[in-house]
């Protein structure tokens, strides 16, 4: 298993310094199905319930089968983005970059990817 990091953000509070003096607060999930085609997390993921305010940070762990992803705004493909193999833990820090997540399959099998979503 090994940690994939989406921000210089969250690497700063693994060594050990700190983002903000709020705690997270889990307030959405999905199982996100990543096939053939470039998927990102549904709105409702992204801003739950009646807020306006997005999450700012998710973490899940890839099950099934490897994907690729990308958090600038464009679209992996089964070849080109950071590769995610099954075990993998994700976590996707800033609401700019969740936004803009997208993971796509690399092989006959479609990966699967539960994903906790929380507001600091």
């Amino acid at each position: 298993m090994r940690w994939v990091v989406c921000t210089s953000a969250l690497a700063l509070v693994l060594a050990g310094g700190t983002v903000g003096d709020a705690q997270p607060v889990a307030v959405s999930f999905e199982t996100l199905t990543v096939g053939t085609t470039a998927v990102g997390l549904a709105t409702g993921t992204i801003t739950p319930g009646s807020s306006t305010d997005k999450v700012d940070l998710c973490r899940g762990r890839l099950e099934v089968a490897q994907v690729r992803y990308r958090d600038d705004g464009t679209a992996p493909t089964a070849s080109v983005g950071l590769l995610l193999e099954v075990g993998d833990l994700i976590a996707i820090d800033g609401s700019d970059n969740i936004t803009n997540f997208r993971a796509i399959r690399t092989g006959g099998t479609s990966g699967t990817l539960p994903i906790q979503c929380y507001r600091r």
